[in-house]
Parts: C-alpha cells; structure tokens; sequence
C-alpha cells in the first residue's frame, strides 16, 4: 500500500502534464484570448427528419473568452439572440476603430467624422453576454474579421447609409 501512494502520484503528474499538453492543440495556436472570429459551425441538421436547416439568426463573430484542453474554447456570445444583429455591428465597430488605415480612409470622407461617430455608438453598446464551450474541430472555418470588403465599398455604404446629420 506504501509502495502504490508514489505511483499513484506519479501517475497523477502524468496526466496532468498530458492534459497541459493538450491545451496547445495546434488548430488553435493562431488564436488569441479577447481576440474576436468569424467561425462558422457545419450546417445544422433537423434531428427529426435529417434535412439541414438554417436556424433563424445565425451566430457568426465570437470572441474568444478562454482556451481549454484541445480544441476546445469558452466563446463569448450576447446572451440573447434578438441581440445578435447589435452585437455583430458592436464587433465590427470595435474592429474598424481599432486599424488605423480604415479611420484615415473614413476621415478622408467628407462625412467620415459622422459615420465614425455612428461606428463609436455602436462601439459603446452594452448587451448581456454569456459563455458557452465549443470544441473548435467543429468549425469550418475561422477567420478574423476583415475590413477590405467594406473598406473597397466604403463610398457606396456612404450612399445607402448617409450621415444623419448629412445636408443631402
């Protein structure tokens, strides 16, 4: 009995170590904590009759609230999903204020100080969030969230979005 207490311990080192390992799966080393994603999840099946079917809102822009072993994340999402569509425009707010060529290209814009005041507000709004654990094998794919699409099409999101304050 004396004898198996220091195996017993060895053992536990063991598979702490093993688990420590884990957690440095490559499919997630590219990935930052409090970093924001786009990841999109498989299509989801109706268990009834097996079709696919979209669900009503899909979630899509993530961030990452911690790592845990393997491929698994804590994501961080709004807790409501009817405040899904706030907080997809909050994230790409935060994203576009936060890459300096993308708010010189907006400033250069003769209503860019208002627009960049309309992103700062989405910026700012608060929603209620919760976590939830995702194995990320799931996912296919992930990116971070780009600007160049919208960048190359800034003049004409000026024209389907003018300014409130624009004299047009």
């Amino acid at each position: 009995m004396v004898r198996s207490i220091p195996l017993m311990f060895l053992f536990l080192i063991a598979m702490s170590s093993s688990l420590q390992a884990q957690s440095t799966f490559a499919g997630t080393k590219f990935l930052a904590q409090g970093a924001v994603y786009e990841i999109d999840f498989a299509t989801t099946v109706d268990r009834i009759n097996g079709q696919p079917f979209e669900p009503r809102a899909r979630q899509r822009l993530f961030r990452i609230a911690s790592f845990g072993p393997a491929s698994w994340v804590r994501l961080e999402h709004p807790r409501d999903v009817d405040d899904l569509y706030k907080w997809n425009r909050k994230l790409f707010a935060e994203k576009l204020l936060a890459t300096e060529d993308a708010v010189a290209k907006i400033e250069s814009h003769e209503a860019g100080k208002q627009v960049l005041e309309r992103f700062r507000k989405e910026a700012a709004v608060e929603i209620k969030l919760t976590t939830t654990r995702v194995n990320l094998a799931y996912a296919v794919s992930i990116s971070e969230i780009s600007l160049h699409k919208f960048l190359a099409g800034f003049e004409d999101f000026i024209e389907e979005n003018p300014p409130e304050d624009s004299s047009e």
